[in-house]
């Protein structure tokens, strides 16, 4: 593994959760789990006053308790995109939904599956590459 600050990864599917967080471990990236929105915030919030911010905020659709806008929207408040990148894999092709998030400071993915294009994009926002 590499020395990298982990990865923050918010999803409230349990299943893509967990076989997208293992992905990322085998992929040397140290992986760090939210089960929801207001658990991300609290998550961030101990970051900050630890002055150790994630190097990526991961999220995966909506949270069951906050939609991602929301999450996006608030976890700004905590860490600027120069501090904490942010990745919203969305489930949807929305164009005003994509334009909305890119609008509040995070990158936006088409989630289809393909852990090599998500890889991708990970290593490209964190500077890492990884296998």
């Amino acid at each position: 593994m590499h020395d990298l600050r982990p990865i923050l990864f918010v999803s409230s599917d349990i299943a893509k959760r967990d076989n997208i967080a293992s992905r990322l471990r085998y992929s040397q990236f140290k992986t760090e789990l939210a089960t929801s929105g207001f658990h991300t915030i609290h998550l961030l919030e101990n970051a900050k006053l630890e002055k150790e911010p994630f190097s990526l905020l991961l999220l995966l659709g909506p949270s069951e308790d906050m939609p991602a806008d929301e999450i996006i929207s608030l976890s700004r408040n905590i860490f600027t995109a120069k501090e904490m990148p942010i990745l919203y894999l969305t489930l949807d092709n929305d164009p005003e939904h994509k334009l909305e998030i890119v609008d509040l400071g995070g990158k936006v993915m088409t989630f289809t599956d393909n852990f090599g294009a998500l890889l991708q994009a990970v290593n490209k926002i964190t500077g890492i590459k990884t296998k």
